[in-house]
């Protein structure tokens, strides 16, 4: 995709937009709702379902981000359909 400077009117040979958004570990425990510990073990469970690992950081410190795919395919396992039946006022009283 080419865009062009509104000054000067050259072609600026840019990435592609949109860009699918990076989450840290701690923003995907919110969004999905589950522990950290508990993220970790079903990003290694789920591995070949998800996106390639990205890292941020520096050699000391490395911070995993998630893109949203993950995050969505990660939440329609946890939180999928029978969590919602299981735990709403529509469930039988003795429980599935």
């Amino acid at each position: 995709m080419s865009q062009h400077c509104p000054r000067c009117g050259q072609e600026l040979d840019l990435f592609p937009l949109p860009v699918e958004p990076l989450y840290s570990m701690d923003t995907a425990c919110l969004m999905i709702p589950m522990r950290r510990s508990t993220l970790k073990r079903s990003l290694s469970k789920h591995r070949e379902r998800l996106s390639p690992p990205q890292y941020a950081g520096s050699w000391g410190k490395k911070y995993r981000l998630l893109t949203a795919a993950d995050i969505i395919y990660l939440r329609s396992v946890t939180v999928g359909p029978h969590y919602l039946y299981r735990h709403s006022i529509l469930a039988p009283k003795g429980g599935i």
